[in-house]
């Protein structure tokens, strides 16, 4: 009666874990595309648009879109998610960038799925330019007349002063060994 009743739990539970699957697969596959300028200047904003659509071509409105870039660090190349937008009735998820790197910079939209459609996603590259420089580095205190005559000066005191104390050390040094000398003898 056991093995009975151990065969028929597994029979249930294969059965339901393959009605699961075939229900996913007989998901319609939804139908992305992502747009944006193929090239812009470093600095320079661009729109960044994903449209979601049925296979009719009618747009999926309200589905979350999620945005990502592939990046790269010390040597690591990895995927970073950007941002995440939610489709208006027509379908666009849209969300605003100022790129910052130059070179080819390829950007994914995905969309997970939902209880109607199955998960896709769409990449595209997107080349930067040269552009203005972006950054520029300050000191972190300004301090007014503070430059490198003002720098050089204070580090000759600095080094003035250690010479001028280790001259009087020797000085001192030399000072206890002849009165050493002459107590001896």
């Amino acid at each position: 009666m056991k093995w009975i009743m151990a065969f028929i739990l597994v029979a249930t539970l294969m059965w339901v874990g393959r009605s699961e699957n075939s229900a996913l697969a007989q998901q319609p596959k939804s139908e992305m595309s992502l747009s944006f300028v193929s090239d812009v200047p470093v600095g320079t904003a661009i729109q960044i648009v994903a449209t979601l659509n049925d296979p009719a071509g009618n747009p999926i409105p309200y589905a979350r879109i999620d945005f990502s870039a592939t990046t790269e660090f010390l040597r690591v190349v990895e995927s970073m998610d950007i941002e995440s937008a939610t489709t208006d009735i027509l379908g666009k998820a849209t969300f605003i960038m100022v790129p910052r790197v130059e070179g080819e910079r390829p950007f994914t939209a995905s969309f997970a799925g939902n209880d109607v459609f199955g998960p896709i996603s769409v990449t595209k590259s997107l080349i930067v330019l040269t552009g203005p420089q972006q950054y520029l580095e300050l000191s972190p205190v300004r301090v007014p007349g503070a430059n490198k005559w003002m720098a050089t000066a204070i580090l000759v005191v600095v080094w003035g002063i250690l010479g001028s104390s280790l001259v009087r050390v020797i000085f001192i040094a030399r000072i206890g060994a002849r009165i050493e000398e002459s107590q001896r003898g």
